[in-house]
């Protein structure tokens, strides 16, 4: 366990019955950090955020909070403040009151109830609404007014249930930035649980994916985009597909030699020489490839299975040799036709 973390968990264990829903997970979220904690729909992620928020019993393990162990103590000891997948508002009560509600039932005084309101809703760009119903206001500032709830107790560490997921797809960019500067600005520990892999990756200043109940792989967002430890988490960030690959001199041959790669083609400057099978693996994302002629270096002949149109990029699934890898062709979508060639950009094939 780091010193003074903002949160940690050891062993965490979850049980539904017979069912085991979250398997030893241990993980550490350093004091003011933001951890995107992700991973497919039923694999653990709002389990752990339950665990956390004092809602649900662990069957083994231990939850701590700064310096407190805090596995048995309710949720309202907890220093929590939770922003629910639903945004949980009270439609008869105003955005001032909604805010004050959990200062109330901690029995806040008045005139601290009231600064600590005035604060938060300053922090979240709401003054102007705290008169308003929440039916009376858009997705992006109902959200904000959950988000300002949350803070207004003060916690010590700010959980948040897949905050952008109901919200119409069109507004997600926008309000994703917004949350950012608010998450910026509050400063504390956060833990955002979400499936949306751009989200994790805009928001988070750490990522754990978590797979069937167990921690997978936990690191930075650049780390984990480019050094997934397998061809899971490569996929589920949408980082590309790992191969097999084998270093003969100057070349990586992937494909049992049936594609050869020259050196010019590999970026191997996160490659740690000391590891067993360092070079014995290849991360081919979507920005890797570009399309050639059939004599160009690395050069391979590929199918293209499906093309579709995405603006600035033609998006394509193409097969070679009986691997379908997806890249990004940034130019006229006519040029693209059913059988290509296709060679790394310079340095776009990451050796592992």
């Amino acid at each position: 366990m780091i010193d003074s973390p903002g949160l940690a968990l050891e062993r965490l264990t979850i049980r539904y019955g017979d069912t085991l829903a979250v398997d030893g997970i241990t993980l550490d979220v350093r004091e003011g950090e933001i951890l995107a904690l992700v991973g497919p729909s039923g694999c653990g992620k709002t389990s752990v955020l339950r665990a956390v928020a004092g809602m649900l019993e662990p069957a083994g393990g231990r939850i701590h909070i700064g310096d407190a162990d805090v596995t048995e103590l309710p949720p309202a000891r907890r220093k929590i403040g939770l922003v629910p997948q639903s945004y949980a508002m009270f439609p008869h009560m105003s955005v001032r009151g909604n805010v004050e509600y959990g200062l109330r039932a901690r029995g806040v005084g008045r005139v601290e109830r009231t600064r600590r309101t005035d604060d938060v809703l300053e922090l979240v760009g709401l003054t102007d609404y705290a008169g308003r119903r929440p039916g009376a206001l858009s997705g992006g500032q109902r959200q904000r007014v959950a988000l300002a709830r949350a803070l207004a107790v003060d916690p010590t560490v700010l959980l948040l249930d897949e905050p952008l997921s109901a919200l119409d797809p069109q507004l997600r960019h926008g309000l994703r930035r917004s949350l950012a500067t608010n998450l910026a600005r509050a400063g504390c520990t956060t833990v955002i649980v979400t499936h949306d892999q751009q989200e994790a990756l805009a928001l988070a200043h750490t990522i754990a994916v978590v797979r069937e109940g167990r921690l997978v792989q936990h690191g930075t967002p650049e780390e984990l985009w480019n050094r997934p430890v397998d061809e899971f988490v490569a996929d589920f960030l949408g980082s590309g597909r790992i191969l097999e690959a084998r270093r003969v001199a100057d070349t990586v041959e992937v494909l049992g030699g049936r594609w050869r790669i020259p050196a010019a083609g590999i970026d191997a400057g996160r490659l740690d020489p000391r590891s067993p099978d360092a070079g014995g693996r290849v991360l081919v994302r979507r920005d890797s490839l570009v399309l050639a002629d059939a004599h160009t270096p690395g050069g391979v002949p590929a199918r293209v299975l499906h093309a579709e149109f995405g603006g600035t990029a033609t998006r394509l699934r193409i097969d070679v040799h009986g691997v379908e890898l997806d890249m990004d062709h940034i130019g006229p979508a006519a040029v693209v036709g059913p059988d290509v060639t296709v060679a790394p950009r310079p340095e776009g094939i990451v050796l592992l």
